[in-house]
């Protein structure tokens, strides 16, 4: 696989009181390989429980020469060395994205600072299963996606579809019998480990 070259934008707290933003750019197979190489340098930086905010494929472009101010804290990981600190303020909010879902560095049709949570859910169709449609902040998803399955009035079957990363054409198809029930359903979903090494990118069908 040909290596790809991304930026990252990451925010994280270096104390309680002080959070940062740092500049990255990183090779990686895909962008999720990139971002947890990246990931794991901010945290040696100090840089504490680090979110991508931005992101933009750096080998695709015409152009482009590394800043001068950047440092090789790993192979292939360049950080600038200046942090902009800022003071924390427990008050404020800003929207997180699911791992996964990243902002462009190239602003399109719609303005990012409006994205807020919502939720909507559509009857079952004619195939018997239900249709979710939902933004929602990473510190929510897993319990609003737990709060869905309590929705439903019954489970009798669990599809699960699991590619790498968003672009790899190759799909694995998993069917399980054994989960036949809301309570087996919830106990897999949960058993799901968020940190795995490998991004992954998630279907899951519920027959009702």
């Amino acid at each position: 696989m040909q290596t790809q070259f991304w930026y990252f934008l990451v925010y994280g707290k270096q104390d309680d009181q002080t959070g940062v933003f740092a500049n990255f750019y990183t090779y990686g197979q895909h962008c999720g390989d990139a971002l947890e190489r990246t990931k794991l340098v901010a945290n040696m930086q100090n840089i504490l429980d680090s979110e991508a905010i931005e992101a933009c494929r750096l080998d695709t472009l015409e152009e482009f020469d590394l800043p001068e101010d950047v440092l090789e804290f790993d192979k292939g990981v360049f950080m600038k060395t200046n942090l902009n600190a800022f003071p924390l303020i427990e008050s404020e909010h800003s929207f997180v994205p699911p791992t996964g879902i990243l902002k462009s560095t190239e602003d399109g049709e719609f303005d990012y600072e409006f994205i807020k949570d919502a939720f909507v859910a559509y009857e079952k169709n004619e195939n018997g299963i239900y249709e979710l449609e939902l933004v929602a902040d990473k510190s929510k998803l897993i319990h609003t996606f737990i709060q869905t399955i309590d929705i439903l009035p019954s489970v009798d079957g669990f599809w699960i579809y699991i590619r790498s990363h968003w672009d790899d054409s190759k799909t694995e198809l998993w069917v399980c019998k054994d989960i036949s029930n809301k309570k087996s359903a919830v106990e897999f979903c949960c058993d799901i480990n968020p940190t795995h090494s490998r991004t992954v990118t998630l279907t899951v069908l519920f027959i009702v």
